[in-house]
Formats: structure tokens, C-alpha cells, sequence
């Protein structure tokens, strides 16, 4: 019989070293925006604050709050749901 390696968690996500995808995604967008601009020390900064900041928002908040705040400002429809502006129904 074969062995089978059996992950510790189902949902965790991706790791790059020792930082998750969600951390390194932002700082890496902001960086190669700095480069093609020409201006990478201001982009590196503002792309290791948008890391920053993002690790703060998620740690405080529920999985699934940006969704949810898309769906209530109006910027994501979904077809399952009514729309976000109607907020009282009349029988």
C-alpha cells in the first residue's frame, strides 16, 4: 500500500516561505506597479503598507467581510440574493 500525505488543514492557504498568499499578493501588485512606473522606493513602501494594513483588516474582521461589503455598497450582484439597495419588502 502506498502512503498518502494528508495536509494539517483543509482551508489554510497558500504559504510563500513563511508569509501567506494574502500578504505577499498586495506588496507584489504595488512593487511591479513601481517598477513599469520607473518609481519602485514609494511603491515599495506603499506596497508593504497595503500588506500591512490588509493583515490588520483580516485579522480583525470574519472571513468573507470584503465579499459581504462589495454585495451591500452594490458593487458585486449576485443573482441568488435581492438587490442590496432594497432594504424594506411590502407583501
Amino acid at each position: 500500500m502506498e502512503q498518502v500525505k494528508i495536509p494539517k488543514s483543509i482551508d489554510e492557504p497558500l504559504k510563500i516561505v513563511i508569509w501567506d498568499i494574502r500578504d505577499v499578493v498586495p506588496a507584489v501588485v504595488c512593487i511591479m506597479t513601481g517598477i513599469l512606473v520607473g518609481h519602485i522606493g514609494p511603491f515599495l513602501v506603499i506596497g508593504f503598507g497595503v500588506a500591512w494594513l490588509n493583515r490588520k483588516l483580516r485579522d480583525r474582521r470574519q472571513d468573507g467581510w470584503g465579499v459581504h461589503a462589495l454585495y451591500w455598497m452594490g458593487l458585486l450582484p449576485l443573482k441568488q440574493l435581492p438587490n442590496p439597495f432594497i432594504r424594506r419588502f411590502l407583501p
